[in-house]
Order: C-alpha cells, then sequence, then structure tokens
C-alpha cells in the first residue's frame, strides 16, 4: 500500500459522505483484487462507479460505508444486490436535485 492511499485511509472517517474516493482506496477497505470488484460490480453486489475522466474513477464515501455496514450485516448476494440498488436510486434522485437548482 502507497503512502498516499495510507494518508487518504487515515483521513477517511473525516470525509463527508458525497466524497468521491479512489479505488485505491476501495481496494484496501475491501481487500479485493481488481478482478473480484469487476466481478462484484457486474453481478450487482457491489456499488457502480462514477466517471470522472475517461480513466479515474471513484466511488461515492456514503454508499462504501453503507455497503461495507451490510458486509459486517452478514448480507446474503440478494441483500447486496438490493442495497446497491437502493443507493443506485438515491445517487439518481440526488444528481436530478443537483442538475433541477
Amino acid at each position: 500500500m502507497s503512502k498516499t492511499t495510507q494518508q487518504d485511509l487515515a483521513a477517511f472517517d473525516s470525509l463527508p459522505d458525497d466524497a468521491l474516493i479512489g479505488e485505491s482506496i476501495v481496494q484496501a477497505l475491501l481487500d479485493a483484487s481488481d478482478s473480484t470488484r469487476w466481478r462484484m460490480r457486474k453481478d450487482g453486489r457491489l456499488m457502480a462507479v462514477t466517471k470522472i475522466t475517461g480513466r479515474a474513477a471513484r466511488t461515492r464515501k456514503g454508499d462504501l460505508v453503507a455497503w461495507l455496514q451490510g458486509q459486517a450485516a452478514g448480507l446474503s448476494h440478494d441483500e447486496q444486490r438490493a442495497l446497491v440498488r437502493r443507493l443506485h436510486s438515491a445517487n439518481v434522485a440526488r444528481a436530478n436535485e443537483s442538475r433541477a437548482a
């Protein structure tokens, strides 16, 4: 783990829920490889990333925290998918509200 990732992890709790988190932090928190995270996203067990540029992708901190709490609670795969759908719906609603404002 790089020094930057360690510093970002140390500051993670102080970030607002709307903060966008890089994949290196997601990887460190989940302890999952790129291919595992890709597979989990493909089958709906992990929230989708937000593309910032062609190559830069981020995950909303609040979504990641909710997902991690679900993991700690022992959610089944179907329950994980339902949580990810709820998080996605909330993000779409939030984006629509900000566009309307």
